[in-house]
């Protein structure tokens, strides 16, 4: 947890930030990570890319 600002509070609370990736069709949750320090965010959105490119070529690989 860390400090954020907190609009509606008008005030510095303390907070964790949370990615959820969805599907844009089916609205499934495809992944999830809680308590991401701000520092750490572009860094869990690169691992979701990555994990999703990794489960596309294994789903090809299998199929084909």
């Amino acid at each position: 947890m860390e400090k954020i600002w907190c609009g509606s509070k008008g005030k510095t609370m303390k907070g964790a930030n949370t990615i959820i990736a969805s599907d844009s069709k089916s609205n499934a949750v495809l992944y999830t990570r809680a308590d991401i320090l701000r520092r750490e965010e572009s860094q869990e959105v690169k691992k979701f890319v990555l994990l999703e490119k990794y489960k596309k070529a294994m789903l090809a690989k299998h199929l084909f």
